[in-house]
Formats: C-alpha cells, structure tokens, sequence
C-alpha cells in the first residue's frame, strides 16, 4: 500500500523536483583535502527498500508528423511506477500515466492506467495487459475513451493487440455552411434554399494489432521491426480498415527512436517518427542498462 501512496506523491512531486536550481560547488578552505566523490542518477532508487529490481523512471517523449486521426505532432510527459513485485521479481504491477500536448492547438490529453506482467521462466517470455483511461481536446470538442491491450513479449519475437472504446458523448457537430440556390426546406424555424452541410467530429471505437521480431542487436542497440492491421469505425463516418508498419531503436538505456508508416482509405498514408528520452533509464532496472536485453527485463 505504502507503494501505492508513493505514487501518488512522485506523480504531484516530480515535475517540481525536477526543475529545482542546482547548487555552486562548495569550495573548501586552503590546506584541506578534498575528497572526489562521483555519483550515478541511475542510482537514486537502487537501494531503496520501496522498489525491488524494477524502478520509477520518467521521460519526455515527442511525435513529428501525422498518424491515424491526428494532424500534426504530439508531445508527452510520461512516469511509470511498480506497485507491487514478486520476490523473484518474475512478475510486476505498474502505474503509468501521461500527459500529452497537441501541436496542432496546445489543447491537453492524458492517459491513466495500470498494468501487469508476467516472466514465464519455461518459455523465456513475458506476457502481460494493461488498461488506460484516456482523455483528448481536440480545440473544438472533448472525448474520452478506455483503452487496454495485451501482450507477449520475447527474446525474438514480440506481439500485441489493442482495443479502444469511447466513453460518454461520442460525436459533437463542431460548424455548419450553407450553399444557396436549389429547393427550399424548413431546417428547424428556418427555411433554407440549397445544401446545409453539418460537420462533426467522433470519437472511434476500434482495434489494432501487430507482430514483429529483433532484426539487430549490438553492445548499445537494439532495433525491432513490425507489422500489423487496425480498424476503426464511428457513427456517421466511413470504417477504416488499414495496415501499419514500423521500427523502432534504443540507442542506449535512455533514447529510443520510433518511425511508422500507416495507411487506409479514411486516413490516406501518414508517416510519423518518435524521439524518445527517459530517466534514469529505459528498462528501469536496478543495475542499469544491459546490452541484448531479455524478455523478462522488457
């Protein structure tokens, strides 16, 4: 439970801690040895009796160009936290959550969740599932949505599916032109010559999956490439059904790169490319990073 509560407290805490001024070097008087001591941020939660072998990490992670039902790029402010661990830290249950700004109007987004993995020592592969509550302001209306998915996880190969839900009110007219001539018609208390045309926007409901496998491997990187389908529909708007693609990289223990290319008949072609960063790491492991990382440590 004391878990739990320290969550909480990082998740309100962090984002001030982490803007505090640093301090000038105390310079010792003449005559006095001073003593070089070097330190590693990686380990501010080794030691801690809080954590086991996974830890908090958080990152800041940004998304230039278009993708399925957003124009423009996405910035997110991200914190995960184990909860609870195994004694043999095969499985975890973790916070997560994000905030998330929208290029296209600075209007806010968030998602809430939580999840669960497992380590399945006989199969060398983790399995696990997650569900979020996400919110999205689009400038001209306001949607949320439960989200959740699960996935399999392993040295090679990796797989996972995704569905969406919209919550609440699902469509909102957001304008509204008019086009004179033709026949006349009472809309309303008003009557109108020619085409009325109303538009909306709609929250989707829909599914997404994709499979992929380690194509490199190296003392600093690993690359992953994947493929997959999606499909969404709302009232009132053409389903789309699509493919994607992508690849992503961590270039070390704290950058990951991430670029996808989508397409459907709704959506046309959209590419996108992720820049990510977390602190004091990726994986959130008590022993700092490790080149050719397991399932297990995923």
């Amino acid at each position: 439970m004391k878990r739990i509560y320290l969550a909480l407290l990082i998740s309100f805490c962090a984002p001030y801690s982490l803007l505090a001024d640093t301090l000038d070097p105390i310079v010792e008087p003449s005559g006095i040895q001073q003593e070089n001591i070097n330190g590693d941020v990686s380990e501010l939660f080794g030691d801690s009796a809080w954590f086991g072998r996974y830890r908090p990490h958080f990152g800041y992670r940004y998304e230039a160009g278009d993708t399925i039902g957003r124009i423009g790029g996405l910035s997110s402010f991200d914190g995960f936290i184990p909860l609870f661990e195994g004694e043999d830290s095969n499985w975890l249950t973790f916070f997560d959550a994000r905030l998330l700004l929208d290029d296209q109007n600075n209007n806010l987004g968030s998602n809430i969740g939580f999840g669960a993995r497992q380590y399945l020592p006989e199969q060398g592969r983790t399995i696990g599932g997650y569900i979020y509550y996400d919110t999205r302001d689009t400038g001209a209306a306001n949607f949320d949505q439960v989200s959740g998915g699960i996935e399999t996880l392993g040295d090679l190969w990796d797989a996972r599916l995704n569905w969406y839900v919209p919550t609440g009110q699902t469509r909102d007219q957001i304008g509204t032109s008019h086009i004179g001539g033709g026949s006349y018609q009472f809309i309303g208390h008003y009557l109108y010559g020619g085409t009325l045309t109303r538009y909306y926007q709609a929250a989707m409901t829909g599914v997404d999956m994709e499979a992929g496998r380690k194509i490199y491997s190296g003392t600093r990187t690993d690359i992953r490439a994947f493929a997959g389908w999606y499909h969404f529909q709302a009232t009132g708007s053409p389903q789309a059904w699509g493919w994607k693609s992508r690849v992503e990289s961590r270039i070390s223990d704290v950058v990951s790169l991430n670029l996808s290319v989508q397409n459907d008949r709704v959506f046309d072609t959209t590419v996108n490319f992720a820049v990510g960063i977390q602190w004091p790491s990726i994986t959130g492991l008590r022993d700092g990073f490790k080149a050719d990382i397991p399932a297990r440590d995923r």
